[in-house]
């Protein structure tokens, strides 16, 4: 039986070249991201990696909507009767992927990133994932970081703040 992917953040880079990875392998795949056509180019390379097309689920959304979280979660489990593996890939530096240099952003773009990276592991994980009764919910987690946080980078601050490593790991632990 083919294992159910759920995988935040594919649109794009290591999100995208995890979903055509596990497509080609014949998994069932949800991919997710707030850029429909570059969502869209994501599920055209898994189809052309040998993935049939009801063996994607593609969501369009911002993981840092409710709404989006609730139908990503429903959506996977109707159409592949749960989830087996977990691959937090969402997050990001901000609304400007990083133009401007660190705190030159503002406190606007801080509560942005705030939002986004720690929605995505906080909110969506537990209480939408983890808390809901979901058949077959026995999920083996990814969190992916892709940027090095022991390497300091100008304009990076305050995405190196919320992306934590030991926040990952001691989260983990609690669920």
């Amino acid at each position: 039986m083919a294992p159910t992917i759920f995988l935040l953040g594919s649109s794009n880079g290591i999100g995208r070249a995890t979903a055509i990875l596990f497509a080609s392998e014949g998994a069932k795949v949800t991919i997710t991201g707030r850029n429909g056509s570059d969502l869209l180019e994501t599920k055209n390379l898994m189809m052309k990696s040998g993935a049939k097309g009801g063996d994607i689920l593609m969501i369009v959304g911002d993981l840092r909507k409710e709404e989006v979280q609730n139908k990503l979660i429903t959506s996977t489990v109707d159409n592949f009767g749960g989830i087996d593996i977990l691959v937090n890939n969402a997050g990001g530096t901000g609304t400007d992927n990083c133009k401007e240099q660190g705190f030159k952003k503002g406190m606007d773009e801080y509560d942005y990133t705030l939002d986004l990276n720690t929605r995505t592991y906080v909110l969506f994980l537990i209480r939408s994932a983890l808390v809901q009764d979901i058949p077959k919910i026995s999920i083996a987690w990814m969190a992916v970081q892709f940027i090095p946080l022991l390497q300091p980078q100008r304009g990076m601050a305050y995405f190196k703040a919320l992306e934590n490593e030991n926040f990952v790991l001691d989260l983990m632990l609690e669920v």
